[in-house]
Formats: C-alpha cells, sequence, structure tokens
C-alpha cells in the first residue's frame, strides 16, 4: 500500500498525489481498476461553507482519468467530490477551540435557572 503524503492544511495544497492516495479504495472497490492505472488531472478544493468547531473542512472536486481494461491506448474520464474533514492543529488552535467552545456554553446557557 503506497503511503499517504501530509494532510493537506489549507486549499492550495490539496495535491493530486494527496488526492489519488486517500481515494484508492475508492479506485480499487468501486471502479475496479489499478490505482496505477488512474491519473488525477484536477484538484479544486474550496473550504465549506459551514465550518465545525474541532476541524476544518473542505469541498473537493477532482477530475481523473482511467485506462480502459484491454484497450491500450484508450482512457475514461472520471469526476468525484469528497468531503474532507482536517483536524485543528496545534496548542494556539485548540486553545481557540476551547475559547469557541466556552463561549457556546455560556450563550446556550443564559436564561436557565
Amino acid at each position: 500500500m503506497s503511503e499517504i503524503p501530509p494532510t493537506p492544511q489549507s486549499e492550495a495544497e490539496f495535491t493530486p498525489e494527496w488526492t489519488k492516495a486517500v481515494m484508492r479504495s475508492y479506485f480499487v472497490d468501486d471502479l475496479e481498476v489499478d490505482p496505477g492505472d488512474v491519473e488525477v488531472t484536477e484538484v479544486r478544493a474550496a473550504k465549506n461553507e459551514v465550518q465545525g468547531i474541532l476541524s476544518v473542512t473542505y469541498v473537493v472536486g477532482v477530475k481523473y482519468r482511467v485506462k480502459k481494461k484491454g484497450a491500450e491506448n484508450e482512457e475514461e474520464e472520471g469526476e468525484k467530490s469528497i468531503f474532507v474533514k482536517v483536524p485543528l492543529q496545534g496548542e494556539p488552535m485548540h486553545h481557540s477551540v476551547n475559547v469557541r467552545e466556552l463561549t457556546m456554553l455560556q450563550v446556550g446557557g443564559r436564561g436557565r435557572s
């Protein structure tokens, strides 16, 4: 099994290599193709409109080409959209998460006796 490159931390860090590595089981199990026969041709990542508290979420559009079985020079094109959750990293971010959670709990608890 191939090693997965480091998890992207921004839209610009989503690469064809990372995408192909994380989509490996999709290519093998769903499309029933050898990942070596797949070329990821385009990756478009954008932050999801609604973000969580403990992670940054992205919607990633992926275009790829797969060599046709039994045909040496023929390829099929495909497109897939994936949802990616990236956990927050580092101490400063954990502190901000704790502050956000505390604020939510305080605001949510107002008016209760």
